[in-house]
């Protein structure tokens, strides 16, 4: 057993580099989801050599969330599109208000109003910017406090 450089568990590395683990079969849908980012490479016992590109990852995905926000709320779209319901779920388009100003409260609580569904996206964009945000400071972490075995 050993720890994945990314995620921190404890994996299988039979063939010394860490198993496929932190993927989801989800039920019904016959496919997997993605593994975790440090699959298939050296345990963190031995290298940390996949934590720079999961942190670059991270600041791109950063950076592409945060210019999303700002192009959201300084030019919202002509038409948004959300999804409604449980079992049967339906797609609804709504379309920017003629006199919707971007810069005024547009914040909603009438579900299924342009207002709101944009609120919805904007307070989505800026959770997954600080949910990243906690990922990337442990990865920073993580990367400064690996010690080589060769030192050690």
């Amino acid at each position: 057993m050993a720890t994945c450089q990314i995620c921190g568990r404890t994996i299988k590395a039979n063939t010394g580099v860490i198993a496929h683990h932190g993927y989801e079969r989800p039920q019904g849908w016959g496919s997997q989801t993605s593994s975790c980012f440090g699959a298939r490479y050296k345990p963190y016992e031995e290298s940390c050599d996949r934590i720079p590109a999961a942190i670059e990852s991270v600041e791109g995905f950063i950076a592409n969330c945060t210019n999303a926000l700002q192009q959201l709320v300084s030019e919202p779209p002509d038409t948004l599109t959300y999804v409604k319901g449980g079992f049967k779920t339906r797609e609804f388009t709504l379309e920017r208000p003629v006199n919707f100003d971007p810069t005024s409260d547009w914040k909603s609580d009438h579900s299924g109003t342009y207002e709101c569904e944009l609120d919805s996206k904007r307070r989505e964009l800026q959770s997954s910017i600080r949910n990243a945000k906690v990922d990337l400071k442990y990865l920073q972490e993580r990367l400064a406090a690996w010690v080589s075995p060769i030192g050690a």
